[in-house]
């Protein structure tokens, strides 16, 4: 009796000490694989921003706000009209923009180490992320935008979203990886 009472303690010492270990990380070379999650909800804040800024100039370069008081005016519930526009500004411009980064590895170390490197993989990034927009602006223009008519494709706009997606969106990601430089 004693012998078999020993044996079956150490049946129930060794299920409870085993334990599972974690699955493993996708290997590094995943398509969807984030050395540096943090960097995405930086990205996405920055986009925020780009997005704003460009609401801003629309307004400021509106005859109607000068004419009205500019800065002065109040603010009213329909100085909050353009906030479809945002909307669909800041997911279409976010989308492309973190593809293009898990594409060319934005979101690994290698990508935020040095100067150099952001710069490389910021440009990098930025060219593909130009390519995408240009696609889907091309994509609404023939597929169109509802009632079987296309949307055309606004060129000055292009313009000004890779502009300030450049200057914002550099300039976060400088700064993000001087800070975790330190």
């Amino acid at each position: 009796l004693d012998l078999s009472a020993s044996r079956n303690n150490d049946e129930i010492k060794t299920a409870t000490t085993t334990t599972t270990t974690p699955p493993p990380p996708p290997p590094p070379n995943a398509f969807s694989y984030m050395e540096e999650p943090r960097l995405v909800a930086v990205d996405l804040l920055a986009f925020l921003i780009v997005c704003e800024l460009i609401g801003l100039t629309d307004i400021l370069i509106s005859s109607g706000f000068w004419k009205q008081g500019g800065f002065l005016q109040p603010v009213t519930i329909s100085s909050f009209s353009n906030m479809e526009l945002l909307i669909k500004r800041d997911s279409l411009m976010s989308i492309c923009w973190i593809l293009s980064s898990i594409y060319n590895r934005g979101y690994s170390y290698s990508a935020i180490s040095s100067d150099v490197s952001v710069l490389k993989s910021s440009f990098t990034i930025f060219t593909d992320y130009c390519s995408l927009l240009i696609l889907s602006a091309l994509g609404m223009a023939v597929l169109g935008g509802g009632s079987g008519g296309g949307v055309p494709v606004d060129v000055f706009e292009l313009a000004r979203e890779a502009w300030f997606t450049i200057l914002v969106l550099g300039g976060f990601r400088c700064a993000y990886s001087y800070s975790q430089r330190w």
